[in-house]
């Protein structure tokens, strides 16, 4: 008698150490993978290798340039030695890249790789600011960069003109960019030692994710799917604040697992 059509697969699912590991726990295991990263070369390399064809090759790279440009000399000081501060924008477009795949668009590029440039960035001496990336990247992408940055400190706020400026323009995906940006900021740095200043920043970044960002941003049924991923990664990152470790070997046994 032949079997039902999907026995195997219930055999398959009863079978523990074969399960593959769910699509949110990928996702945050390439976050902790990212975050791991201290070398900038590395990041610029794989962009060439892995942006979908339809891309523009010199727009991209002008976008790159610039926020190499606004961040010289600038440091991440969560970790010993520090590292680059544009490893983090960089590391934070591959993460969306990896997310949105061949449907992503130029504009969303580079809103991501310049998203700290306004909020951070400085050229000459003089801070970046949302007119000079117009001038050289256009009106969206200004939009864009001008609404993931928050230059008053008042985090509902900003969250309330975030959410309203991904409605007004969903096409450039502003939360989604905006939730990666904090998952990756939640885990970073996932590789050595937490310094005492970063568990104390991690911690108030964890308040504020619960407290503010995820019921303002991640109300709507639009956003719903980034609650177990964002869920994940506030569970790892509360527990390298109470055990001052990393979570460099979960994300280890979630790619074990894909294997």
């Amino acid at each position: 008698m032949a079997r039902p059509e999907n026995e195997g697969f219930r055999h398959h699912k009863e079978l523990p150490h074969l399960e593959q590991p769910h699509p949110a726990d990928l996702l945050v295991a390439s976050v902790v993978e990212y975050a791991s990263i201290s070398d900038e070369s590395e990041l610029k390399r794989k962009f060439w290798d892995i942006l979908p064809r339809h891309i523009d090759r010199v727009h991209a790279g002008r976008a790159v340039s610039f926020a190499d440009q606004s961040h010289e000399e600038q440091e991440r000081k969560l970790r010993i030695p520090p590292v680059p501060f544009i490893v983090h924008p960089l590391a934070v477009t591959h993460l969306f890249l990896e997310h949105v795949g061949d449907k992503i668009t130029l504009e969303q590029f580079q809103i991501m790789v310049l998203h700290d440039t306004v909020e951070d960035g400085e050229i000459d001496g003089r801070p970046v600011t949302t007119r000079l990336i117009e001038a050289k990247f256009g009106e969206r992408v200004a939009f864009g960069v001008n609404a993931m940055t928050n230059d008053d400190g008042d985090a509902v706020r900003y969250y309330r003109e975030l959410e309203q400026a991904d409605r007004d323009r969903p096409e450039l995906r502003l939360i989604d960019g905006k939730v990666i940006d904090r998952m990756f900021n939640l885990l970073d740095p996932a590789s050595g030692m937490l310094l005492p200043s970063t568990q104390t920043k991690r911690q108030e970044k964890i308040a504020d994710t619960k407290n503010r960002f995820i019921p303002t941003l991640l109300a709507g049924p639009r956003h719903k799917h980034w609650e177990k991923p964002l869920g994940r990664v506030l569970q790892l990152s509360e527990e390298s604040v109470q055990k001052g470790t990393v979570p460099t070997e979960w994300a280890a046994k979630v790619r074990t697992r894909e294997a």
